[in-house]
């Protein structure tokens, strides 16, 4: 399971998301500990896998993107949960999340 993820990972092109502080994210749905899914505004899903466990990410009420100084969030951005930095290893498009239609 852990070879098929390190090459699907390898296989995603890394991308960014600009203008995060202009147009904002539409929504967010954490994959456990492991990484978030991002909504933009457009309509497009990402997801960023973390460097290791983001473990206050589930009980966060309130969670801010760290985003680079450009306004993007890339594969060198974070989020915080909680007061816990969460930071990015790896930023690529994604399908919807798991369990998610469009309507």
């Amino acid at each position: 399971m852990i070879a098929l993820l390190f090459a699907l990972a390898a296989a995603s092109p890394e991308v960014s998301l600009d203008g995060v502080a202009r147009d904002g994210v539409m929504r967010h749905i954490p994959d456990g500990q492991a990484g978030l899914y991002v909504e933009s505004f457009k309509g497009d899903w990402y997801y960023a896998r973390f460097a290791g466990p983001c473990t206050r990410l589930g009980d966060s009420y309130g969670l801010a993107f760290d985003a680079s100084p450009n306004d993007r969030l890339d594969k060198f951005s974070a989020v915080v949960a909680d007061g816990e930095r969460c930071p990015f290893v790896s930023f690529t498009r994604s399908a919807e999340p798991p369990g998610r239609h469009r309507r």
